[in-house]
């Protein structure tokens, strides 16, 4: 395993490269500061790797955001967020946008690119994240690759619903001609070893017979104010319209918190206080197939 460091304004981003030729493949994670189960399954990745030959050529960045990481935070006081910034033009003076010119660089003429979140203080099924950027023929492989990666649910982000989504790493692949798919971990460290196992048959091209997963639109419920959240149902569970998944307490009130439609609990928020706006869950509502 070859490692290179590359100095961006007072900070540094790893990227570590093993094997030649194709397919060429990118992971990366840490793209946000308080998403810390992502550079765990890194870390563990890298010792798989080393164990065992991998066809082609993988690069792996652990530790996208390495200062946001140090700090825990999702991005660094009166800085941008990493993720909303793979669009913006490039700037000599400012960091974040010197980093994502930087990654997006390494992105080019890639086969495949993963870009490895953490739903933080949320418990949610791994969930693969498909945009509709892109031409038919980059979609079409970046759905067939994304299926192979075996997430447990796929959400199809809809492009007229959720056009706000602008300037992710993966929607800025797509749109280059690169095949791009996220992945969504839950936090909680019990998933890593499962979602290594999952990604090693794909960089082993050694890829099983996989059950078709579910794709759904997403329907959020978020907190009106700060409080206390208690959850009353699982990820993966199927939920009826005004079932009760939680249990919320804030302004010296407690109320029910009710599923909103019907549908698959793909992410619930753990037992913590939240803040306000912050989603307390999401609901998948089947779409048709991608």
């Amino acid at each position: 395993m070859n490692k290179k460091v590359i100095k961006i304004k007072n900070s540094k981003l790893e990227v570590f490269t093993t094997g030649s030729g194709r397919p060429r493949i990118l992971i990366i994670s840490g793209i946000h500061g308080d998403e810390t189960v992502g550079p765990l399954f890194i870390k563990k990745l890298l010792k798989e790797v080393e164990k065992q030959k991998i066809p082609g050529t993988l690069t792996i960045i652990p530790e996208a955001n390495r200062e946001a990481l140090k700090k825990n935070m999702r991005f660094l006081p009166g800085s941008i967020d990493l993720n909303r910034s793979f669009s913006l033009p490039a700037s000599p003076t400012n960091r974040i946008r010197g980093l994502a010119k930087t990654i997006i660089k390494l992105c080019s003429g890639m086969d495949l690119v993963i870009d490895i979140h953490t739903l933080v203080r949320q418990n949610a099924v791994i969930l693969g994240v498909l945009f509709p950027n892109g031409s038919n023929s980059v979609q079409r492989e970046t759905q067939r690759l994304l299926r192979l990666s075996g997430p447990e649910a796929i959400w199809k982000v809809d492009r007229v619903k959720e056009s706000w989504i602008k300037g992710s790493l993966t929607q800025a692949c797509l749109e280059r001609g690169v095949p791009a798919f996220g992945l969504e971990l839950p936090d909680n460290r019990a998933v890593v070893n499962k979602l290594k196992n999952k990604l090693m048959r794909i960089l082993s091209m050694r890829p099983k017979s996989l059950k078709n997963p579910g794709v759904y639109g997403r329907v959020q419920e978020r907190a009106v104010g700060p409080g206390f959240f208690q959850p009353k149902a699982k990820p993966g569970d199927l939920v009826q319209k005004e079932q009760v998944l939680g249990i919320f307490n804030g302004s010296g009130q407690k109320r029910s918190i009710k599923a909103t439609c019907n549908g698959t609990l793909l992410i619930v928020r753990q037992k913590c206080e939240v803040r306000e706006k912050e989603p307390l869950f999401t609901i998948g509502v089947k779409v048709g197939a991608p």
